[in-house]
């Protein structure tokens, strides 16, 4: 049997029946990583050992199709063949976590190289940004930049950290920038952290649209200053009720 042109391993074959296995995310990666150049990109950044680029392509394909552990996504890639079973599991997993260190301390570059590629490609309008942040907590305890902070998710027992995403408005909808931060840092502040990339990769007029939470007087005047716009909610503050409830009789619930 045949998996695109690659013939299925022997394995696979169990008496009467067929082991089924997921070929869905190495075959998006192998998309993207052709219009792109992935492999390229990610691969310089690692010289000794297993090649970075193909542990990253191990990581993304499994994890493209089902949010897993990497523990997990390392078990899966073997059983699916993608990994090669020789050699202990702990090998592999401590090549996968070496790897995702040196691709976070590189992220910034790695992902600039590949939003020009993007841009080229794709031509995303990048006339308005949506900026959301959110949260994520752990069980463990080893992760630096897990702190106690309000939890979105409902967990404020749990330490967290803090994810920050913008994304453009219009199809075809690209990542602009990603980031993590401390989970006890509040949401202006990781904005404000983050606009200072994020004003590199959109043009001048953009209109940045955010919630409550980013605004800030801060945040305003960086966006203005970098000839940007911006669209936020409202904060209730006690001048504006005082003057909501000269109008209290014409306002609906």
């Amino acid at each position: 049997m045949l998996i695109g042109d690659q013939p299925m391993s022997n394995k696979c074959i169990e008496g009467n029946s067929i082991k089924a296995f997921r070929v869905g995310g190495l075959e998006l990666f192998q998309h993207f990583d052709n219009k792109l150049g992935l492999s390229e990109i990610i691969g310089k950044h690692k010289t000794k050992g297993a090649p970075l680029d193909e542990i990253a392509k191990l990581l993304i394909s499994e994890l493209a199709v089902e949010p897993i552990s990497v523990l997990k996504a390392v078990e899966q890639a073997r059983q699916n063949g993608v990994l090669e079973s020789s050699g202990k599991k702990e090998n592999a997993l401590q090549a996968s976590y070496r790897a995702l260190g040196i691709l976070g301390e590189n992220a910034d570059e790695i992902y600039t190289q590949i939003f020009e590629k993007v841009k080229i490609i794709y031509h995303p309008d990048l006339s308005i940004a949506y900026n959301d942040t959110t949260s994520t907590f752990f069980n463990g305890s080893n992760c630096s930049l897990a702190k106690r902070g309000y939890s979105k998710d409902h967990r404020p027992d749990k330490p967290q950290i803090t994810i920050g995403l913008t994304t453009n408005a219009a199809e075809p909808v690209v990542p602009i920038m990603s980031s993590v931060a401390e989970g006890n840092k509040h949401d202006a502040k990781h904005f404000e952290e983050d606009f200072e990339k994020l004003k590199e990769r959109v043009p001048k007029g953009t209109l940045m649209v955010f919630d409550k939470g980013v605004d800030s007087e801060k945040n305003r005047k960086l966006i203005r200053d970098a000839k940007m716009h911006f669209l936020t909610a409202c904060k209730v503050h006690e001048p504006m009720k005082k003057e909501m409830r000269k109008h209290k009789a014409e306002l609906q619930p």
